[in-house]
């Protein structure tokens, strides 16, 4: 990616005019790209919007940025573009995963590479891949979204994949020490893997527990097993589902899952993104990952 996601996103708020358009063409959550917005104005220590009526303008530092970026910004997008195009190789597809742990994909790989006929590569990364599936950088994306409409466009095929229940791990001696959930919240540092923290899923979730009044505080990890030994020395939780729990060896003696913890069930789907023109290749992905028709 030539420019940053940040930059993208302003340049698709100017395009489309508001926030909520640009939110839906990008397919993020409103309160996700307007977080963006913000990051980016505090690396350019200027504010770049004002809201006027149910839209947005610039400011004048916004419209300085803009006029600096927007001679480069189109035409560079569409080199890159075209240098992946010719450069890409049949022999190989990209699938780029985001949301939570799913080993699933990893550990059935060498089966969709069986069925493709192909040399698959799986990437993860910390933002909605759907996004990179529609800018043409990876072949299929696999994303994950918490009680919200999937979206939906003609050129795009979603399979569904998994819909998962949201519980906690703890060490079972620690899970002794407090009578609810909003208490374990509140002593326990929630652990994900660093590079989930800026996944809009996070921010969800957040709103979610905080309308249950419940707070907490959340620490990043590189990497799910070093997730399980801190908690396994009785230290913080983590956010996990029973069906990726069942995926991963773990300590039953020391470690305890609690399936609901919240007043509400938070419940999250893993969708499978593809251009349609694929569907009869990709469509066997689906099926090895657990794809019912």
């Amino acid at each position: 990616m030539i420019f940053s996601r940040k930059i993208s996103h302003f340049m698709k708020v100017i395009e489309m005019g508001s926030y909520l358009k640009a939110s839906e063409s990008l397919y993020l959550t409103s309160s996700a790209l307007r977080h963006s917005i913000y990051e980016l104005e505090k690396l350019v220590s200027s504010k770049l919007f004002y809201r006027c009526g149910g839209g947005v303008v610039l400011t004048d530092h916004g419209r300085g940025l803009y006029e600096s970026l927007n001679p480069i910004y189109h035409e560079a997008n569409r080199v890159y573009n075209e240098f992946l195009q010719n450069n890409s190789t049949t022999r190989r597809y990209k699938v780029f995963l985001d949301g939570f742990y799913y080993p699933k994909i990893v550990d059935e790989l060498n089966k969709i590479q069986t069925a493709l006929k192909k040399e698959v590569f799986v990437y993860q990364i910390n933002h909605f891949s759907l996004e990179e599936l529609l800018q043409g950088r990876c072949d299929i994306a696999i994303s994950t979204f918490l009680n919200v409409d999937i979206p939906v466009t003609k050129n795009i095929s979603s399979l569904f994949l998994s819909r998962e229940n949201m519980g906690l791990l703890i060490n079972k001696k620690a899970h002794k020490k407090y009578k609810n959930t909003h208490e374990l919240l509140r002593n326990e540092k929630v652990l994900h893997r660093s590079e989930l923290l800026t996944h809009p899923i996070i921010e969800d979730i957040s709103q979610k527990l905080i309308s249950y009044g419940m707070d907490y505080n959340v620490i990043g990890l590189p990497d799910v097993s070093d997730i399980m030994e801190t908690i396994s020395c009785g230290n913080g939780i983590t956010m996990i589902s029973l069906e990726s729990l069942k995926e991963r060896a773990y300590n039953k003696d020391t470690l305890e899952f609690i399936p609901f913890p919240f007043p509400e069930p938070l419940i999250f789907e893993r969708h499978m993104f593809f251009y349609t023109e694929y569907l009869n290749n990709f469509s066997r992905v689906a099926d090895i990952l657990g794809h019912k028709s």
